[in-house]
């Protein structure tokens, strides 16, 4: 990639995933980090798209979450919708107020820096066990949505980078990210703690959230192995036809 720096052309280095997710025309911002090296070329990290309309859109979804955050009816289970729109996933889409519509929707809130193998390699892991076994036919009405506590350094490139790195980039799987304020909001909302402890690093709640297929933020689950056959089971039942059993024992 060239990039005008102070009225001069530089060539820079992007990563393999920025490469994929933004176009020659894309508008994009982001730190240009030095290498060392006689050829080294610096390297655009953190790279986000920064057309208008991208922009916008997580402008009026901040002004959204801010609303709701005033609004002290607005709890899980109480039939608020929980507003997804102005995020942006792993292929570096904004999220519009349709995108998850229609669907069960199983929200967790991770980070792809989380070294910790009991936390959010875990979580992770058990999202993509619970998704395949789910039977086809429910499987086909359930979205598995990652978003990120981290998202300074979760662009969308790292989000897919961090699906493809565990198998999860698949139709039904989405890892978003945005602003941090906007983040912060949301989190504040689905009543999800968290805090950093260090550079990169954070303490969070492990739990999943469900949405069902009205938006609504339905119910809490922990997001522990009996936590995901209890959220298992309410899937289930949330998408069997009329008649036909969705639970074996």
């Amino acid at each position: 990639m060239t990039v005008s720096l102070r009225q001069q052309e530089l060539r820079v280095s992007v990563s393999v995933a920025n490469a994929e997710l933004f176009k020659s025309t894309t508008s994009v911002r982001g730190f240009l980090l030095p290498q060392s090296g006689p050829n080294a070329l610096p390297l655009l990290d953190n790279l986000w798209p920064a057309d208008s309309p991208v922009v916008e859109a997580q402008e009026t979804a901040l002004k959204k979450l801010a609303t709701l955050l005033k609004d002290p009816s607005f709890r899980i289970g109480t039939g608020f919708p929980l507003p997804l729109e102005g995020f942006l996933d792993q292929h570096a889409n904004v999220i519009s107020s349709d995108r998850f519509r229609g669907k069960q929707v199983v929200i967790n809130f991770i980070y792809g820096r989380c070294a910790d193998p009991a936390m959010c390699p875990a979580t992770a892991i058990r999202m993509t066990r619970l998704r395949d076994r789910l039977p086809t036919a429910c499987r086909d009405k359930v979205e598995i949505v990652f978003i990120t506590l981290d998202p300074q350094f979760d662009t969308p490139a790292r989000c897919l980078e961090y699906l493809k790195a565990r198998n999860a980039n698949v139709p039904g799987v989405s890892m978003l990210t945005g602003s941090y304020e906007a983040v912060q909001a949301l989190s504040k909302l689905c009543g999800i703690w968290f805090k950093t402890v260090a550079e990169g690093i954070f303490e969070h709640a492990q739990t999943m959230l469900w949405v069902d297929a009205n938006g609504t933020l339905r119910e809490a689950f922990p997001a522990s192995d009996p936590g995901v056959t209890s959220l298992e089971n309410a899937l289930l039942l949330e998408t069997a036809e009329p008649g036909v059993p969705s639970i074996t024992q």
